[in-house]
């Protein structure tokens, strides 16, 4: 991992390498966050249900004793929430969801600081988005990697042609003016294409 001013860096190769650590962590902060909702839809039905007037004070007081022991449980798995998102951290990376356990890794493309992003459930981490953006806006990142290719380089032209435009549709045709000058028809060889043979054929 590279270290910047700021924090470091993961190639993608250190972000998945580190990924089994992370999903391990970032499933229980998944499963602790869908309790926490769970426990809050809980405690407002407690609450309505002991705010109705024709409530006994027994059933109020029962309401209250389990709205607390609810709000004790929200606060515990808050806390291990907080554990879990503080041990990304420390590995270098960040939970940015909940919900679904979205989490980003810093890196860098082409010099500019951008995050490899990862969620619950993916194989790998396979996609990157920039550091203003959000996962919505992520790309693949094999995508990325086939847009940076060079164009595979043209081979050298042979004595009497003229050099391949790699981005052209076709050959390029020499005009007359460009062709060599030659004594005149020679025997045909064997193979059938007249002339020296190139490269790796051998006239038979």
């Amino acid at each position: 991992m590279a270290q910047t001013d700021t924090k470091q860096t993961f190639t993608v190769a250190e972000a998945n390498r580190l990924l089994p650590l992370v999903r391990s962590i970032v499933s229980d902060v998944v499963a602790e966050y869908r309790r926490i909702r769970e426990i809050e839809r809980e405690r407002r039905a407690v609450q309505v249900g002991a705010g109705v007037a024709a409530s006994s004070p027994d059933e109020k007081e029962r309401a209250r004793r389990q709205s607390d022991d609810l709000k004790h449980e929200l606060e515990e798995r808050s806390q291990r929430i907080d554990s879990y998102i503080k041990e990304v951290a420390d590995l270098g990376a960040e939970v940015k969801d909940l919900d679904k356990g979205l989490v980003d890794f810093p890196s860098l493309r082409g010099g500019r600081a951008i995050w490899l992003c990862w969620n619950l459930g993916e194989d790998s981490v396979s996609h990157w988005h920039g550091i203003s953006e959000t996962a919505d806006d992520r790309r693949p990142i094999e995508a990325a990697k086939r847009a940076a290719a060079p164009l595979a380089a043209a081979p050298p032209a042979l004595p009497g042609e003229l050099p391949v435009d790699p981005k052209a549709q076709g050959p390029t045709t020499p005009p007359p003016s460009a062709l060599p000058p030659g004594p005149g028809p020679g025997p045909k060889a064997a193979n059938g294409r007249g002339g020296e043979a190139r490269g790796g054929d051998k006239p038979a």
